[in-house]
């Protein structure tokens, strides 16, 4: 386990009991150890659990570097292997005789 700086220092606020509830539904769908641990996270931007956007911006990188790359891989790629193995045919067959 990593050892961290001291945590010394306290902010302070106060929320509704229907705040409350929903932070602790969203430490518990975080997975956060504690409400602490959680709002630390999220004021901080240090958040483990990034956020629906973040992902659905990461996943559109994704794709369209997949689509791009199998662009790149098509376009110079050898003849499929059916056609490759076609050219072979009459040589297997020469060689049987």
């Amino acid at each position: 386990m990593a050892i961290s700086k001291p945590r010394n220092r306290v902010v302070l606020f106060r929320l509704t009991q229907e705040e409350y509830e929903e932070v602790q539904q969203a430490c518990t769908a975080g997975a956060a150890r504690s409400v602490s641990d959680y709002a630390r996270a999220r004021i901080l931007g240090m958040s483990d659990t990034p956020s629906l956007a973040s992902l659905e911006h990461r996943i559109g990188d994704l794709t369209r570097a997949v689509s791009h790359l199998t662009k790149l891989v098509e376009a110079s790629a050898p003849p499929r292997a059916e056609a490759a193995a076609a050219s072979y045919v009459p040589y297997l067959a020469k060689s049987g005789d």
